[in-house]
């Protein structure tokens, strides 16, 4: 899907709680992949274990992903917004978002 259809399919708003949910929660859809595979991988450690081996589990073979609270320094955070905004059509602002608050 294209920038421009995405747009036509969904608000700003939208779009940015699923950016907020997704830096929650970990990515959405096919980039859960990384999930299914851990489940795959913990099962088949499992059943070819010895009687004595410790158990897999899904998050020994999970990739990690950053939060927001663990989100590089504020310069490339600036820097990665000012993309998006560009990318999706929008103009940067230091303003705080309608019904946010500014900082300090």
């Amino acid at each position: 899907m294209t920038v421009a259809e995405l747009l036509a399919r969904m608000s700003g708003e939208e779009l940015t709680d699923w950016q907020a949910y997704e830096r929650a929660h970990g990515p959405l859809g096919p980039a859960r992949a990384d999930w299914h595979a851990a489940l795959i991988t913990s099962m088949l450690v499992n059943v070819n274990r010895g009687k004595k081996g410790k158990p897999a589990q899904p998050k020994d073979f999970l990739l990690a992903f950053k939060s927001a609270s663990e989100a590089s320094d504020p310069e490339e955070l600036e820097r990665v917004g000012r993309m998006l905004a560009s990318q999706l059509g929008g103009e940067w602002t230091d303003a705080p978002a309608e019904g946010g608050e500014a900082d300090g």
